[in-house]
């Protein structure tokens, strides 16, 4: 038993609020194909914006959009200025991942009706080849704010579509197959709020948004069926324990509002640049989780201690969007890691370029292990203690 004891008793305590979007397609076209459309929000997602390109070049990271919503969408003429937000292209990954991030304006948009001015939309669009000429297209909208009084968790794990999302999906299967889509229902408040485009926009990079990010990604398939490899991947420390010692705090495992303290093994210090015998207290975070979709989604957010955890090495403001997500391939199963960081912003963090796949070796290491677990295999102990007998004795 710890003699530590915890300042965060309950995953709801945690120091923000998320809110979680999900929608799910198969289409039947390639997904080289697919995601030559998907990377131009514009053409499949019109419904319910008009999509006003400030800067950057359609389907690149970098891309800025100044989005007008359409006036069926917000309730018509009541709704309050300013009338539009932000959409930024922040990450790709060619075939797999796109990483949408949305903010409002400065001082906020639609007077705070939808939204409040923290807000962080993470709003990841994944695409999975099937292998058969089809692609599975995933929504994974993650919207982040400020800490609420009485904010909950959702504890229900059946897979709810989002309906405004399977529209867009609907579209983009429409546009793949070559059919027009329906006029929107409404026009948006651009050109009533801007004519001729004359309203200057705040924000001319992507860059300049109200926070930074950065992205882990790591994918890999097992020879077991989902239902099997969902029993074991719920329980977390059972196959990512090698590189953290995991203290469970509180709720059940697997199940949203599970909150683990979580301390980091010695060798693992050194790996990321800290001298092992003198790292900063407090040596430990928090891990919680805070979303199930069963057999498809384990949605797991990241702080810090109150403060900070290990010195400067986390910024305080850390909030970890780790999503492990799963999908059935007959009998296979497909697993990816989306890790998204979000903080506040750096004056010298930029948008990373690439549209390449990068792996996160860590990650590897814990979904090779799961699939040790999974074959039945031993799994080989960790390489080093972690600072939590040290620290709690």
């Amino acid at each position: 038993m710890s003699t530590l004891a915890p300042t965060y008793t309950a995953v709801v305590d945690r120091p923000f609020n998320t809110h979680y979007v999900w929608a799910e397609a198969v289409l039947d076209h390639p997904v080289e194909k697919v995601w030559e459309v998907a990377v131009d929000p514009a053409v499949w997602m019109p419904a319910n914006h008009e999509w006003e390109l400030i800067s950057g070049e359609v389907g690149k990271v970098g891309a800025l959009y100044r989005l007008w919503p359409r006036k069926h969408y917000v309730g018509g003429d009541e709704c309050p200025p300013p009338h539009y937000h932000w959409v930024g292209v922040a990450k790709l990954i060619r075939n797999k991942v796109i990483g949408y991030e949305v903010w409002t304006e400065r001082g906020g948009s639609y007077g705070d009706k939808f939204v409040p001015p923290s807000y962080s939309g993470l709003d990841s669009v994944l695409l999975l080849d099937l292998g058969d000429g089809r692609t599975q297209v995933r929504g994974l909208f993650i919207a982040v704010t400020g800490p609420e009084p009485d904010q909950e968790l959702d504890a229900n794990e059946e897979e709810e579509l989002k309906e405004n999302v399977m529209l867009h999906f609907d579209n983009l299967r429409k546009v793949l197959d070559g059919v027009p889509l329906d006029p929107p229902a409404s026009e948006s408040f651009r050109e009533e709020d801007s004519p001729g485009d004359s309203l200057a926009p705040t924000y001319t990079s992507v860059d300049e948004r109200p926070f930074s990010t950065h992205y882990v990604w790591a994918e890999w398939e097992y020879d077991h069926p989902v239902e099997k490899v969902w029993e074991l991947a719920a329980d977390l420390p059972e196959w990512m324990g090698a590189n953290h010692e995991w203290e469970p705090l509180a709720g059940e495992t697997g199940k949203a509002g599970m909150l683990w303290r979580i301390w980091p093994r010695r060798h693992y210090a050194a790996e990321n640049g800290m001298d092992p015998d003198n790292v900063p207290p407090p040596r430990y975070h928090f891990v919680g989780i805070t979303k199930g979709i069963r057999q498809k989604l384990l949605g797991i957010e990241v702080w810090t201690e109150r403060g900070g955890s290990y010195g400067t090495a986390i910024d305080p403001s850390h909030k970890g969007l780790d999503s492990v997500l799963f999908s059935d391939l007959g009998g296979r199963t497909n697993a990816r890691a989306l890790f998204i960081a979000v903080e506040d912003p750096k004056p010298d963090a930029k948008v990373d370029p690439s549209d390449d796949e990068q792996i996160a070796a860590n990650v590897m290491l814990h979904f090779e292990n799961l699939g040790k677990l999974l074959d039945g295999v031993s799994l080989d102990p960790p390489a080093t203690e972690s600072y939590r007998v040290e620290d709690t004795a």
